[in-house]
């Protein structure tokens, strides 16, 4: 073999060896997305929970949000004007309905 067919062969070998090396990393990097993703999705994964989770949450929320305005739309405008009676005989002494039965 001659010099210059050595040095065509060896200026050749020089790509493939980094192609190989590229072509090595780059299948360890599928390698760590995928055990990623089925980390993340599939029945039992992480992130199917956490969202089910949330979802419940949410849910609860809700449903007290629910009961608090059913509770609030229960009492009367008389009774919330009581309340603030009380809270403003507290304050001056005297409240809204006892200036009603001096009428």
């Amino acid at each position: 073999m001659t010099a210059p067919a050595r040095v065509l062969i060896l200026s050749a070998h020089l790509p493939f060896k980094d192609l190989r090396e590229e072509n090595r990393l780059l299948n360890r990097q599928l390698k760590r997305q995928t055990l990623e993703l089925e980390r993340l999705s599939g029945a039992n994964a992480e992130l199917p929970t956490v969202l089910r989770a949330h979802n419940e949450e949410v849910r609860a929320i809700k449903n007290k949000v629910k009961k608090v305005r059913r509770r609030h739309d229960q009492l009367s405008t008389v009774e919330l004007w009581k309340v603030g009676d009380r809270q403003q005989k507290g304050r001056y002494g005297r409240g809204v309905f006892s200036y009603w039965a001096l009428d």
